[in-house]
Parts: structure tokens; C-alpha cells; sequence
């Protein structure tokens, strides 16, 4: 042991007395089975939440994903404050599966964002989102 380490205090593990030793060796273990423990949570908490959820695996897997379908008929005036929330809501879809989850970044780079004639609001983001798009359309316009 260095002269500077006695000066501190310190002291080797020779020099510490066997209920030490021990002690020592459960905290150490105990702190590292901590680091493992949040990976196995989720299957503590996997079941319980889709039964609080009343979801399946597939529901909890879309909670998880870049999907959204908005159809939305603004306030005289506030279309531009419309348009402008939904593009910064794709644009952190965007980032949020930026480097996370390459194919839900795409869709959400995909995403259809258009004012139609009536003056709705629609975005869809989601796959093959062109044709839910003009079903969407079609369905709003044919009402009108």
C-alpha cells in the first residue's frame, strides 16, 4: 500500500476483520444483481398490465409504433395552428424512432398530412397509409 493511501485512511483486505470480508462480498452481490433486475421486470409487470389494459400482445406491440389517423374540422381561423401542431407531432414521431426503430420511422416519415376541400384536416400515419388516406378522403368527401 502506498504511503499517500495510509495517509487517507485506507486500508488492505488483509487488514480488515472476516465479518468485514463478508459483509463486503453481500453488498457487492447484491449490487450487482441490481444492474439485471430491470430487464427482468417487465415480465413481472408484462401480464398485469395487459390485463389492466384489457390488451393483447399485439395492442401493447401498436402502443409501441408510429401510428396515427386524425381527421380533424378546425375552428374558423385555426387551420394554420392545426396544421402546424400535427407536423411537429410527425416530426417527433420522427425522432422518437429515429434510431430506435428504423421501419416506424419510415412510416412516420411516410405520413399523409393534407387539408381537404370541406376544410378537414386529415393525417394518417401508418402502412399503406396512401390508400387508407383516400379511403378516408373518399368516405369524408362522399358525406359532404
Amino acid at each position: 500500500m502506498s504511503l499517500l493511501a495510509k495517509s487517507k485512511g485506507e486500508v488492505t483486505y488483509k487488514e480488515l476483520s472476516t465479518l468485514h470480508k463478508w459483509a463486503l462480498v453481500v453488498l457487492i452481490s447484491m449490487g450487482s444483481s441490481i444492474i439485471y433486475a430491470p430487464m427482468y421486470l417487465k415480465n413481472v409487470f408484462y401480464d398485469p398490465l395487459m390485463q389492466a389494459l384489457g390488451a393483447t400482445n399485439a395492442d401493447l406491440g401498436l402502443m409501441v409504433s408510429a401510428y396515427g389517423i386524425a381527421a380533424i374540422y378546425p375552428a374558423a381561423g385555426k387551420s394554420d395552428a392545426v396544421l402546424e401542431g400535427l407536423n411537429a407531432f410527425i416530426d417527433r414521431q420522427k425522432q422518437s424512432f429515429e434510431q430506435y426503430l428504423a421501419d416506424q420511422y419510415e412510416i412516420a416519415g411516410n405520413a399523409h398530412l393534407e387539408t381537404l376541400e370541406d376544410g378537414t384536416i386529415l393525417l394518417v400515419m401508418c402502412e399503406d397509409q396512401d390508400a387508407v388516406f383516400d379511403a378516408i378522403r373518399d368516405t369524408i368527401e362522399g358525406a359532404a
